[in-house]
Order: structure tokens, then C-alpha cells, then sequence
């Protein structure tokens, strides 16, 4: 370690906290109507504590309020809570400071190391962080008084950066709402009401989808003749949420090249508006998501995906037309057939009536809801860099904590090294335990 600060004193971490490794009781003997000790595993892991959803009758394995948990199995090895009085499953482990330590410096400094923990982590199936991995981790430790204006520093500015990050976090929320709020003035006429002023008005039309455009449903494609390379099917999971049509190496299906030979009808090229009349899945029930193909392009429409082709509209109008509330609402009230996977059919959609404006007009909507948008997206770009930023500072105010150059120094606060002789003094004193088969068995896991 590099210089230490005066007082504080090196140690590694198991010669300063106690290890309970969780162990899961039978699941005949856990509940989620709140009946027995309150049973945490690593799903119920929270943003600080964790969050109760299970009970059990038999608990194994107790954590308390003033240990730090931390997930050691899984994906999320190494993901930390403060404590809660509760039984701890095997994915979880409760680390108990001793006198020492304070909790919450702990948890702040073990903050630092979940990536390092993670890499760590072994195991084939799934990563495992085992009890020696958290006793050799080194640690400088100031004395207690110290740790406790350490966390009160700590606290103070990442309460102020949490502050900035949920203001932050609100902006981009409201991305999609303002864009909606563009769309539903420029289909209201409200967007060119001033640059309408002092031309030769000519009315809007209103066109039920059938006649503003020529539909083109997809056809039945035969899954079991999937190829590794060919022509690419375009599929509800094609079509993604930005408004792209999407081609990557999990959502991508090939059918052999003579299939676009046999069915050039339904073989389409270049930029086109495609429409999902069935939700992606359970997950994602999102229907009529209406994106634009890429001018380069080229796939076979399978089934459930329409193509609308419009007459009387410019293309990125029409493309916005049915990005705007007004299409929206129409196909959430009600269109959707009400089975588990939602789905319209293109006779429904071709009740929707379009408002269309005239040529010139529409131009002029298109340059005003893409410069409306541009703007919007800018905003968006400069509060996720911002956010990010403060995820840098959060980092940096840790590591100048852990440094000891976050808050000064008392010198009456007693050294770090003379609590631990006492703690070392009074642990060799006390009367070992004795080491029974269960025990010895309890230690042997992880």
C-alpha cells in the first residue's frame, strides 16, 4: 500500500468482520404471506436494503440490520446492501464488522471492489465469490471516529449528485413525451399554423387508411426451412422500439435465396414503412410499431408484419403520422384481439383515418417535427453524458475517501493499530469454539 494517513493502519479484511455464509431452508418451509423470519436471497436485493417479498419458518442462516449483505453467487456476485434482520439464502453472505468497522464505511468501501469481485468470481456454470476472496481483501482503516466523518462526507455529496442524477433521469423520461407533444401539434395543423399564414390555404384531407395507401400483409414463410445464410425475414422482433428496422445475430432469420425467387411479391427493397400486427412477445406487447427499412435493405415479409405504401403522403410524414398519438390511441382502444399475444389484423387498421395535409405543408411538418426532434434528442444526449459524469465524481469522491483525503484529520482520535491490538487481545482470550462435523461442513461451502 502507498503511504498511509496518520493513524489509520493496513489490514486485510477477514481480520476485521465475521463471514455468515447463507444456506437456503427446504421450500416446503418458506412462504410469501409473511409468515416466519423474512428470507433474502440475491433477487430481493434493493438499491441499499433489501426488499422482503419471502418468509421462512425454518431459518438456517440469520443476517442482522448492521451487516452489509452481498450477493456471492450468480450474476450479480458481488452486488452489496446494508443489512436487515433477516435468514439469508446460499447466493447471499452477511459480512458483521467488529468494533472496528463502521457499517456504513464498509459498505462504501466494498462499493469499490464489486467489479473487482466480480472479475474475481469462479465457478463454470455460474460465478462464485468465496469466503477467502472477501477475507484477503486489503483494506486501509482510519480510526472509527474518522470512518464516521468519512461517511457523513460521503453521504453529503452523493445525496447532492443523486439529487442532480433524478433530475436528470426526469429529462430523459420526458424525452418520448415531447415528442409525442411535437407530433400531436403538427397532425393538429398547430405546428404550420404560422407559416400557413398569408398563403392560399388549401384544406387538410381526411383519408381512411385504405385509400391513402396500398397494404401489403405478410406471408406464411415456413420455419423449418431457416437457413444460415440467404435472404433475411423480417419479423415482428425486426422491428425495434428506436423506430429501425433491426438485424443482429439473435433476431436474424434466413430462408434460401430461391424463396425470394418464388415469391417476388412479397421481396422488398430499400426504405419502406412496416408495421408488427402481433406483439413481439409476452414481455414486449407493444402492436402497430411502425418502423422504417433501411435504403440498403433487402428481406422476404413474413407473416404478421404489414407494408403500407402511402398515395397521398410523403413517406416521412405518413412514418410520422403513425408515430403520433392520434394512431396510437387508435390501435391501444381496443384493436388488440385480447388473446395472451396481443394482435390486430390490417382490416382494422384500415379504419384509421389519416389528416393530410398538402404537399407543400406536409414538407414543411417533416422539417419542423425532425428539427423539433434533433433538438430533443440533443437534450437527451447532453443529460445522459451529464449523468454519466456524475457517476465519474461519485467514483472519485470514493477514492479520495479511501485515500484519506476527503475530510481532515483529528488528531485525538485514537489510532486505528491500538483498537485493533485490543480487538486481536480480546479475541485471543476468548474461548474457541468447538469444531464439530456440522461446523466444519458450513465452512467448507463457498
Amino acid at each position: 500500500m502507498s503511504q498511509l494517513p496518520n493513524g489509520w493502519s493496513p489490514e486485510v479484511l477477514g481480520k476485521l468482520v465475521d463471514f455468515i455464509m447463507g444456506q437456503a431452508p427446504p421450500g416446503a418451509d418458506c412462504n410469501k404471506s409473511g409468515v416466519g423470519t423474512p428470507f433474502v436471497k440475491a433477487g430481493e436485493f434493493g438499491s441499499d436494503r433489501p426488499l422482503i417479498r419471502e418468509w421462512t419458518v425454518r431459518p438456517l442462516k440469520h443476517a442482522l440490520s448492521s451487516d452489509v449483505l452481498i450477493c456471492v453467487v450468480g450474476a450479480t456476485a458481488g452486488k452489496i446492501n446494508l443489512g436487515a434482520d433477516c435468514a439469508i439464502g446460499r447466493s447471499v453472505a452477511a459480512i458483521r464488522p467488529t468494533e472496528a468497522l463502521d457499517q456504513r464505511f464498509l459498505y462504501d468501501f466494498l462499493a469499490t471492489k464489486v467489479l473487482d469481485l466480480r472479475a474475481g468470481s469462479t465457478g463454470s456454470a455460474q460465478g462464485v465469490i468465496g469466503k477467502d476472496d472477501l477475507a484477503e481483501i486489503e483494506i486501509r482503516l482510519p480510526p472509527v471516529p474518522e470512518q464516521r466523518r468519512i461517511v457523513a462526507k460521503i453521504d453529503s455529496l452523493t445525496g447532492k449528485s443523486k439529487h442532480a442524477r433524478h433530475h436528470l433521469d426526469h429529462v430523459l423520461r420526458l424525452v418520448e413525451r415531447y415528442k409525442q407533444a411535437v407530433l400531436a401539434a403538427a397532425f393538429r395543423g398547430d405546428l404550420t399554423s404560422g407559416w400557413r399564414a398569408g398563403r392560399t390555404s388549401v384544406a387538410w384531407q381526411h383519408v381512411p387508411w385504405e385509400d391513402a395507401g396500398t397494404t401489403l400483409n405478410g406471408r406464411a414463410f415456413p420455419s423449418g426451412d431457416y437457413a444460415t445464410k440467404g435472404v433475411k425475414l423480417l419479423r415482428p422482433g425486426n422491428l425495434h422500439k428506436s423506430g429501425r428496422v433491426e438485424w443482429n445475430e439473435k433476431n436474424t432469420r434466413f430462408l434460401p435465396r430461391s424463396y425470394a425467387q418464388q415469391h417476388p411479391e412479397h421481396l422488398i427493397r430499400g426504405c419502406e414503412i412496416v408495421v408488427n400486427l402481433t406483439a413481439q412477445s409476452l414481455e414486449d406487447q407493444f402492436l402497430a410499431r411502425v418502423c422504417l427499412s433501411s435504403e440498403t435493405d433487402e428481406f422476404l415479409l413474413n407473416q404478421r408484419i404489414a407494408l403500407f405504401r402511402p398515395h397521398l403522403m410523403d413517406r416521412n410524414y405518413c412514418l410520422y403520422a403513425l408515430k403520433a398519438p392520434d394512431f396510437r390511441a387508435f390501435v391501444d382502444n381496443g384493436l388488440n384481439s385480447g388473446s395472451l399475444i396481443q394482435h390486430v389484423h390490417t382490416k382494422q387498421l384500415k379504419r384509421f383515418v389519416f389528416h393530410i395535409a398538402p404537399q407543400d405543408e406536409q414538407r414543411e411538418i417533416v422539417r419542423r417535427i425532425e428539427t423539433a426532434f434533433n433538438w430533443i434528442d440533443r437534450l437527451a444526449d447532453e443529460a445522459t453524458s451529464a449523468s454519466k459524469l456524475i457517476d465519474h465524481l461519485d467514483q472519485a469522491v470514493l477514492a479520495k475517501a479511501f485515500r484519506g483525503e476527503l475530510v481532515p484529520q483529528d488528531p485525538a482520535d485514537e489510532p486505528a493499530s491500538l483498537l485493533l491490538e485490543r480487538i486481536r487481545a480480546e479475541r485471543g482470550a476468548a474461548p474457541k469454539a468447538r469444531r464439530g462435523r456440522r461446523k466444519l461442513n458450513d465452512r467448507a461451502r463457498l
